[in-house]
């Protein structure tokens, strides 16, 4: 059951977002640097988040190291070029 769709958002995933003084922040990198940017979110998904305002398409976003072990070998991932495209349902 589709409950709601949103296409044509930015969206990065929910695990880059961290919260500072009530604020919604994420790393960005920019010339090998970490740079700290404030964000506006919109809607949330299970794994995704709408950026409203504070980035632009192509910006390098640091997502945070996760580990998913699998039978054949261990995967991390820590950034993401972001792209515009539709959420997943909610």
């Amino acid at each position: 059951i589709m409950v709601n769709a949103h296409p044509n958002v930015l969206a990065i995933p929910l695990r880059a977002v961290t919260q500072i003084n009530g604020q919604s922040m994420v790393k960005v990198v920019k010339q090998g640097k970490y740079i700290a940017k404030k964000v506006q979110l919109g809607f949330t998904s299970e794994k995704y988040v709408e950026v409203v305002s504070g980035l632009s398409e192509g910006d390098k976003v640091a997502v945070p190291k996760t580990q998913v072990k699998n039978n054949e070998s261990n995967n991390t991932r820590n950034s993401g070029r972001i792209r515009m495209g539709g959420m997943p349902p909610m």
